[in-house]
């Protein structure tokens, strides 16, 4: 079973609260109206120079769509995880 920590890559505290898999080297932002492309863009250019994917979310497709969210997710991860050795 995959683990998941609140805590992203780097040290800065701007990244600190999104979901970040690292063994799928992957970061998960749900955003909300707050939120400025520019500002995304920059730092999603840290975390991906890192060698993490960044998938965005929109607060309203989660709570409006779930399950394609979910999907979305899963795919992401399926696809980035290594295979263990039990694999």
């Amino acid at each position: 079973r995959a683990r998941s920590s609140l805590a992203s890559p780097g040290s800065d505290p701007a990244f600190h609260r999104r979901l970040c898999q690292p063994r799928a080297k992957l970061v998960v932002e749900v955003d909300g109206g707050q939120h400025s492309e520019q500002v995304d863009a920059a730092r999603t250019a840290i975390i991906e120079a890192e060698g993490y994917q960044v998938l965005r979310f929109w607060n309203n497709d989660v709570l409006g769509n779930l399950d394609g969210c979910a999907r979305i997710l899963a795919a992401a991860l399926a696809a980035r995880t290594p295979p263990t050795n039990a694999d």
